[in-house]
Formats: structure tokens, C-alpha cells, sequence
């Protein structure tokens, strides 16, 4: 548990290097000096051409300057779709990476979504037959059918670094039978897909195209990416006794826009509850151990909605951020149903979905999920919603999370778990009673029906959230906010504020301080800002946005600063690491 708790505290510190718009630098990007891919990706891709393609070269050609010579290996800007499926088997080494990137003429080192159509690289599919130590940089697949890079079955296809990819407007014609841009198979371990965009799946019943399977490989980074309108952006999931354990999914965008929305009878409409999409992390195969997990962590999920089975999509899905569940459509003759223990989901944000994490399916054991926050997880559609829903599940950690203006908080069927020191504000409870040996203790309540489990004292608050009124009389302690709607803009409207002074409010209201901890005085009161909102970049590589989650960030007035006891995470066996603090 010290490693996670170590963990958590370093998503917070800033470094310069390699540092995005929200200051966070990811921690499993391949970069020099990075702290779990040490890989000079700059320095390769900036080499001078040892080789370079046109679009005048045949297929042959093609594959001849990929598979023999020097390289770097420059393609210039043109269309090579109609070329030919490309396939490389030559390998480059841990300390001499073979390198296949964009170029042109006057090339000023634009993004491939920020090109005109004339600029771009437009790809045909690339077969990786047990090529290894590649790095692919600048390209772009656009429409056609997916995979764009399949890391083939049983070869050995490790080792790759895909940086600065663009893949849009991909279809799919069921083959492979979960076509991704970029599909890891089976062997395919440590592949890194990084700074790079998925968007625009085509919309197709009974298909579905996502951007990234991990099928069977393991220790897989998918790190600073922007996916949206996709069935699905990251899938993880095994077969027979294979694992996908170390794999990381960190600080991507992943969202769905209206574009994507249908009315549930298989039209379009930018006001429908329903999506041409499914759960979006998607996690049918996890760690093996505590020494050896999956991690979900510093992401970013929005805008998710259940799937429209006539529209899209092979199976209906309830719009999930994440989805731990095990694969009941399992390939026969298996030994064992595909595993999704040992998960660490970790400081992300889901805003605006159906359900913030879920947990279906199957016997899960030894998942952790720590200091996320959830803001309007709401039921669009009349099916379950909450933004942890977890109908199955043994020995979990439910820690340190904030949940905001959601329909439910929690929905779970635990055994032998703990659900503490998570702070619910202005939210629905649906909970069920909790299985035999599950701990549930020292969560704080604004807002919110104390869950039923908790008994008497075991809480750390239930506090009724007052909208403020002209010339009334607030008591000490009481919790105000100047507005039931909160704006997300950042003012006033986004704060919670405690009575320091009892007193009665003035007849018209003062203008409330917006910095955390600073007092206002109204009337013959006066209050104190106690929380306020959560400020974030997202859409980090195409259009970077400023958003607002009201109540969000904690001041250390607020009487649940410092709330967990020392003790809160000493049970031993649950979670994904069992050591002690």
C-alpha cells in the first residue's frame, strides 16, 4: 500500500520536461530520461533520411527499403492506400531503433490531424510479422478498413513505439474479429501507442472499431492520447492462459461528441441519450499479482452513453468510463474464463457518462480504486447508473474518491472489501447492502443520503448544502453555496462555503470570495470557502479546452481535510498491492 499511496502523491507533482497544459508529465511515455521508457524517440525521428519512399515506389519497393538498408526510413506526403497491405520483418535492436516517419518538402513538424489533406501520409495496413524495436512517427491512416498496424499472432512483434499517429474515419469489415487502429496480438508485449489521435470510427450495425486491442501481450502503454467517437478507445483481453499484466492507460482524452449521439432506434440526433459507442476502457484481462497489475490512471472520460444497438456494435454497452467484466462469449475449448484481477484505476476523471467505473460479470478479485473524481454520472437511458458500479467484486479498495452530482455513488455487491474516506457531494444513493466482510467507514456526505451501510458514527459528516437566501439565519457550521446550479465556470457558483460566524445573511448578497480558505462576511455572518472547483485542459492534443467541476478541490478547513485514519488501508488482501503503511 505505501507504493500506491506513493503513487497517488506523485500524480500531482509537476515537472518541466515533457510537461502537458495541465503540468502533468506522463509517467510511461518513451522519451529520453524517461522513468519507464527510456527511449530517445525526438532524437530518432529527427535523424537525417537514410532512405526514403514516394509515392512512385511499388509495394515491392516499399517493402524492400523497410526490410533492408539503413534507416531512418523517410515516406513522403501522398496517398499509398490502394498500395497493398505493407508487411516488415526486419527488426532493429534495444540501442539502434529502425525508424519509419513522415516528410516533405518545407516540412515545419506539423501534427498529421492538423495537415492539409495534400500533406498528409495517407497509409494502407501494415503487417508486423515479428518485427521488433520500430518507431513509427507522423503517419496517418485515414478511412479504410482496420487494424492500420496489426502486430501479428505468435511473432514476436514486440518492443514498437507508435508516436504521433493519426487514425480516423476507420471501418470495419469484421476481420480481425475486434479490429483497432493499432491491434497488439498475441506476443505483441511492450507496445507503446503515444501522443497520437483515434476519432470517427465509422457507425455500423453489428461492427465495431476501436483504437487500440491488447489481445494476449503484455506491459502495453497507451499514454497522452486523444480518442473520441470510437466504439471503443482502449480493450484489453486474453484467451486461454495468456495475460495482458503491466499494461498502462495514461492521461488520454477519451470522449464521445454529439455527433455520436442516436435516439436508441438507430438515428442520429446531437440530443439523444443513446451513443454509436460502448464502455471505453475496457478491461477483459488484467494483472496476474501485486508485483504485477494493469494501471488506469490520470485519464480523462466524457460524454459516454449507452450504445445503440441499432446503430452500432456487437453487443449493447452502458456507457462506462471503465468496464471490468470478463468475456462470456469466452473462445471454446479454453481453460479458464478470461481474468480482470488486479487493476489499479487511479486519480481519473469521468464527467457526463452513464456509469463512472463498472464492475460486471464474473468473479473479480484485487481491483483498486483510488482518488478519482466522478461529476454527472447520470441515468440517460433508464438502465443502472453510478459512478461506481460494482455488482460483483471480492477484496477491492475503494479510496480517497470524490463523487459529484451523480445519480448514485455506489452501487455494490463487495465481499471482503473496503469502501472508505470517499467524499460524496450532492449525489444519489442506490446502494444495496454490502457482502459479508466489506468495510464501509469514514466517507463524508454534502448533500447526500448517508449510505445505509455506514452505521451511526462510523461517517465522518453528513452535511446539508443550503443555497443561500436573502436576510435568513445560518447556524455555525452550516454549509452554504450561492447557487443549486452551479455554473462551471470557476466563480462563486462552483464553491462551498462553511459558517465560521453564525449569524443572518444580508438582504442583498456580497460578492463571495473565490480563493479557497479566504473568509466572506454577509450580514452578521461569515463564511469560509471550504471546497471549490477542479480546473483541467482537456482535448490536450487537438484543441485543448478549459473545464470546471464545481465542489471539487479541498480546502483544509473543510472538515474532511486530513480525515482517514492512519489505519484506513491496513487490511491485508485487497487491492492490488498487499503491503502495509
Amino acid at each position: 500500500m505505501k507504493l500506491l499511496l506513493a503513487l497517488f502523491l506523485s500524480l500531482f507533482a509537476f515537472s518541466v520536461h515533457a510537461a502537458d497544459a495541465n503540468g502533468y508529465t506522463a509517467k510511461y511515455e518513451c522519451r529520453a530520461s524517461g522513468p519507464n521508457c527510456n527511449v530517445d524517440v525526438a532524437t530518432y525521428t529527427t535523424a537525417g533520411c537514410a532512405q526514403t519512399i514516394t509515392t512512385s515506389d511499388s509495394l515491392t519497393t516499399i517493402e524492400s527499403k523497410l526490410n533492408t538498408g539503413s534507416s531512418p526510413v523517410c515516406i513522403t506526403n501522398g496517398d499509398y492506400s490502394a498500395k497493398g497491405t505493407i508487411t516488415i520483418t526486419a527488426s532493429g535492436t534495444s540501442g539502434s531503433r529502425r525508424v519509419l516517419r513522415y516528410t516533405r518538402s518545407g516540412d515545419d513538424d506539423d501534427e498529421p490531424w492538423d495537415q492539409s489533406g495534400a500533406n498528409q501520409v495517407k497509409m494502407p495496413q501494415v503487417e508486423m510479422d515479428g518485427a521488433q524495436y520500430w518507431i513509427f512517427h507522423r503517419l496517418s491512416w485515414i478511412g479504410g478498413y482496420a487494424p492500420g498496424v496489426l502486430l501479428l499472432e505468435d511473432t514476436g512483434a514486440a518492443n514498437n513505439i507508435f508516436n504521433r499517429l493519426y487514425f480516423t474515419g476507420q471501418s470495419s469489415d469484421h476481420t480481425p474479429d475486434s479490429p483497432a487502429a493499432i491491434w497488439a496480438w498475441r506476443g505483441a508485449d511492450y507496445t507503446t501507442f503515444q501522443n497520437s489521435v483515434c476519432s470517427n470510427a465509422d457507425v455500423q450495425p453489428d461492427l465495431e472499431v476501436d483504437c487500440f486491442v491488447a489481445e494476449n501481450s503484455s506491459h502495453n502503454r497507451f499514454v497522452n492520447n486523444e480518442c473520441f467517437n470510437l466504439q471503443k478507445c482502449y480493450f484489453q483481453k486474453g484467451w486461454f492462459l495468456d495475460d495482458n499484466a503491466g499494461s498502462v492507460v495514461e492521461n488520454n482524452d477519451v470522449y464521445i461528441t454529439t455527433a455520436y449521439y442516436y435516439n436508441g432506434s438507430g438515428v442520429q440526433s446531437p440530443t439523444g441519450n443513446y451513443s454509436a459507442s460502448k464502455e471505453q476502457l475496457s478491461m477483459k484481462r488484467g494483472g496476474t499479482s501485486s508485483s504485477n497489475y494493469t494501471k488506469i490512471m490520470n485519464n480523462r472520460v466524457w460524454g459516454l452513453r449507452r450504445s445503440d444497438i441499432n446503430a452500432c456494435c456487437l453487443s449493447t454497452g452502458g456507457g462506462e468510463g471503465v468496464m471490468i467484466t470478463d468475456d462470456s462469449a469466452n473462445i471454446a475449448g479454453a481453460p479458464e474464463p478470461e481474468s480482470d484481477d488486479y487493476n489499479l484505476i487511479l486519480n481519473n476523471i469521468f464527467m457526463d457518462n452513464q456509469r463512472g467505473v463498472d464492475v460486471a460479470r464474473g468473479s473479480k478479485d484485487n481491483n483498486s480504486i483510488i482518488g478519482n473524481t466522478f461529476y454527472k454520472i447520470k441515468d440517460h437511458v433508464s438502465q443502472p447508473s453510478a459512478a461506481i458500479s460494482a455488482y460483483t467484486g471480492n477484496t477491492f479498495e475503494v479510496y480517497l474518491n470524490t463523487i459529484i452530482s451523480s445519480d448514485s455513488w455506489t452501487a455494490p455487491a463487495f465481499t471482503n472489501s473496503d469502501l472508505r474516506c470517499n467524499t460524496i457531494i450532492a449525489s444519489g444513493d442506490k446502494a444495496t447492502t454490502a457482502g459479508s466482510g466489506t468495510q464501509a467507514d469514514y466517507n463524508v456526505f454534502y448533500g447526500t443520503t448517508v449510505w445505509t451501510t455506514e452505521s451511526p458514527g462510523s461517517n465522518l459528516g453528513n452535511y446539508t448544502i443550503n443555497t443561500r437566501a436573502n436576510s435568513t439565519a445560518y447556524s455555525l457550521n452550516d454549509i452554504i453555496r450561492t447557487t443549486a446550479t452551479p455554473p462551471e465556470d470557476g466563480t462563486a457558483g462552483d464553491f462551498l462555503y462553511k459558517v465560521t460566524t453564525a449569524g443572518t445573511s444580508a438582504g442583498s448578497p456580497p460578492s463571495y470570495t473565490t480563493t479557497l480558505g479566504a473568509t466572506t462576511t454577509d450580514g452578521t455572518m461569515v463564511v469560509q470557502a471550504i471546497r471549490g472547483p477542479l480546473s483541467f485542459y482537456r482535448k490536450l492534443r487537438t484543441s485543448p479546452e478549459l473545464v470546471y467541476i464545481p465542489y471539487a478541490k479541498v480546502n483544509t478547513a473543510a472538515p474532511e481535510y486530513g480525515y482517514c485514519p492512519s489505519t484506513f488501508a491496513s487490511r491485508s488482501g485487497i487491492g492490488v498491492d498487499n503491503t502495509q503503511p
